[in-house]
């Protein structure tokens, strides 16, 4: 049985934000002494806002943005402060953040597979976190379940519930992990390289999915990529990251039109060619892989 949790987050006085971060500073402790990770990085997403962070592996990016769930290890020495909406990331208990994650704010893994617990039925993953956030419970958990999977483009998806993760592609399951972060209506989604388990033309998809969604809901979407291109088309602003500071940001246009700094030519470059991609994203039909 979900346990529910409803204890109150206390607020600050800033909510212009979904999500903050104000001199972030985190270095590691490791056995060749500290790592230091992200320097100093100030940054903020407002409400719809799709920002895209982008970086190199080892840029800092990803350990930036998990600030926001609270999920370093204990090695992490952290200065600064992750704001998500008005709660101070460093001033909630365990409990509190664990009302916060999913609710307020949710992620969208690289790796379908470690979102998903591969014994558990789709179905109840997708309930178990509207039950504990009190979102719907039984019955109205279990149609938003299946709303959630027909609103990501699955097909039969009173089927697809009672299914394990192992049963669907690769694609399916990481609109299975859209459609959790979407299950309690979170304010801000985080995007940690969601395609790079997948091929080309399901890549595209899965991003079209993601920006069809934001368009539709109108949440805030943090995407981190190492990879331009994939953004281009709807990220409003970018954010180039190395060696764990910012070092340049700018509009989407701005970007690619007038880039300042060499890491930001660098990745421009970079960019592969891409052909044969489906301008807008097709809804799965029976007899596709499962």
């Amino acid at each position: 049985m979900s346990t529910e949790v409803n204890e109150t987050i206390p607020p600050t006085q800033e909510t212009e934000s979904v999500l903050q971060f104000k001199e972030l500073d985190v270095n590691f402790r490791t056995e060749f002494g500290r790592v230091h990770a992200v320097k100093g990085v100030t940054l903020a997403v407002k409400p719809g806002e799709v920002v895209a962070l982008v970086g190199e592996s080892g840029s800092g990016k990803s350990v930036t943005v998990i600030t926001a769930l609270g999920l370093l290890p204990k090695t992490a020495r952290i200065t600064g402060e992750t704001m998500v909406a008005d709660k101070a990331i460093s001033k909630l208990s365990p409990r509190q953040l664990r009302g916060l994650r999913g609710n307020r704010v949710a992620m969208v893994f690289q790796e379908p597979m470690t979102a998903l617990n591969p014994v558990i039925k789709i179905g109840e993953q997708l309930t178990e976190s509207m039950e504990v956030h009190n979102v719907a419970h039984g019955a109205e958990a279990w149609q938003k379940a299946i709303d959630l999977l027909n609103a990501v483009g699955i097909p039969n998806a009173e089927r697809r519930v009672k299914q394990y993760p192992h049963e669907l592609s690769g694609g399916m399951r990481q609109r299975v992990v859209i459609a959790m972060a979407l299950a309690c209506d979170p304010e801000v989604i985080i995007a940690d390289e969601p395609t790079t388990a997948l091929d080309a033309v399901n890549a595209s998809l899965v991003l079209d999915q993601i920006a069809e969604i934001q368009k539709r809901e109108g949440c805030a979407v943090l995407f981190i990529t190492h990879n331009l291109r994939v953004l281009s088309r709807f990220a409003d602003r970018m954010v180039i990251m190395q060696g764990g500071e910012i070092k340049e940001r700018g509009t989407t246009k701005e970007i690619f039109e007038s880039p300042k700094e060499q890491i930001t030519r660098n990745l421009i470059a970079a960019i592969p060619p891409l052909r044969n991609i489906p301008s807008r994203l097709p809804v799965f039909t029976e007899g596709a892989a499962s």
